[in-house]
């Protein structure tokens, strides 16, 4: 007698922008890797928008109302007048999810999703939030005001009651509990990274006095792209600056082409415009240096990329990845620090072959010890406590069973 097929959890994933897009960088790389990596144990119902960010247009080819299967996923894409809470909570039903995962803290998806569940849509239905990097230090201090009063609001009137909160490092864990106050810690499970080998296997080489240093990443004021252009100045010997990215800000984006347009002549300053995930490893692999001084990341998936790629970093210290002198592998440096900065970048210039293959190599290995780290069982974990009712739920804060707080 054949016994009929166990049906698999179904999680509805809500994500503002997703496959085919790429503009929108980590957000959608960390859910794309995770259903690869767990697509077959979860079945995974995604609602996103039907455009990339930035787009006035839809996909190609992209079919509202109804779901397409997208690698291991069934996703629905809305069109903006669709973004609304009646759809959402519409997709969520026809879904039939045993639980909902919600990717953002302050995006429109989220907050409409919350507000339709406080007032009685979704009753009893478990929730994630995975803030993604918007709760840390560096990323509230952008439009302070209104983030404030919105976590203001949020408290008052219970939006995030009983949410599970997932954080994808033990630094984001303690940024989440600094920003909002939670009944339960949240829970920490690290992002799945995909990244491709460089298509090239010739190894790029350093001379002493010149660098090409490379900015891959959305264009936008968090990231201080300015800060990047500034700091190149002062170096002595020869600098290729390359961007790539989209332009998220276009008021941000010409104040960075003011500062471009300033460059000493030692300094070549191009723009690439943004790059489709599947070039990006070959990108990489044709500079010397990823030099990226972002407000804050809860994770980078450009950093790991470029690591991958053999391109040691120069970065702030707002991100999971530090220590990185001592591993030899580039440069984790305070924001405020001028000093640092020139001096760090000075010593990319003045490296020679032998040193930068050394740090090249040395930071391709980081990388695969990255990918190598067992991330699906985090998320086991992380959607075990909603999607079986016999799973634990995360400690209360304050209980003694509570994980301690590790430095990030």
């Amino acid at each position: 007698m054949t016994r009929p097929a166990v049906r698999r959890p179904r999680l509805a994933v809500f994500v503002e922008y997703y496959l085919p897009g790429f503009r929108a960088g980590g957000p959608m790389r960390s859910v794309s890797a995770m259903v690869e990596q767990l697509g077959d144990e979860i079945e995974f119902f995604i609602v996103t928008r039907d455009r990339d960010e930035g787009s006035e247009t839809p996909y190609d080819g992209c079919r509202r109302a109804a779901w397409t299967l997208v690698g291991k996923a069934q996703v629905r894409y809305l069109s903006p007048e669709e973004v609304t809470a009646r759809h959402l909570v519409a997709a969520v039903r026809e879904a039939q999810a045993d639980a909902v995962y919600l990717n953002s803290f302050f995006a429109p998806m989220t907050v409409r999703l919350l507000a339709a569940r406080r007032l009685g849509a979704l009753d009893g239905m478990p929730l994630v939030l995975a803030p993604r990097g918007e709760l840390t230090p560096g990323a509230l201090q952008l439009k302070a005001f209104k983030k404030r009063s919105f976590l203001r609001a949020a408290a008052w009137t219970g939006l995030h009651s009983d949410v599970v909160f997932h954080a994808s490092t033990e630094r984001e864990r303690d940024e989440i509990a600094g920003a909002i106050r939670l009944r339960a810690a949240p829970v920490v499970a690290r992002n799945a990274v995909a990244f491709s080998a460089a298509t090239s296997s010739e190894r790029r080489s350093k001379m002493p006095g010149a660098a090409r240093f490379v900015f891959l990443s959305r264009i936008a004021r968090k990231k201080n792209l300015h800060l990047a252009l500034e700091r190149l100045r002062g170096i002595k010997g020869t600098a290729a600056f390359d961007i790539y990215g989209p332009v998220i800000d276009p008021v941000y984006w010409r104040e960075c082409l003011r500062v471009a347009d300033e460059m000493p002549p030692n300094v070549t300053v191009t723009y690439r415009g943004a790059i489709a995930h599947d070039d990006v490893a070959a990108a990489l692999a044709a500079h010397h240096f990823l030099l990226l001084p972002t407000a804050s990341e809860n994770f980078g998936h450009a950093m790991v990329e470029a690591l991958a790629a053999g391109c040691p970093l120069v970065t702030s210290d707002q991100t999971p990845w530090t220590y990185l002198r001592q591993r030899g592998i580039g440069w984790d440096l305070p924001l405020g620090d001028e000093q640092a900065w020139r001096d760090a970048l000075q010593a990319c210039v003045d490296m020679d072959d032998a040193a930068f293959a050394e740090a090249s190599l040395s930071a391709s290995r980081f990388a695969r010890e990255i990918a190598a780290a067992d991330v699906a069982a985090d998320h086991r974990r992380l959607f075990g406590m909603i999607l079986d009712p016999h799973a634990s739920r995360p400690p209360r804060r304050g209980d003694a069973k509570s994980p301690a707080v590790a430095a990030g």
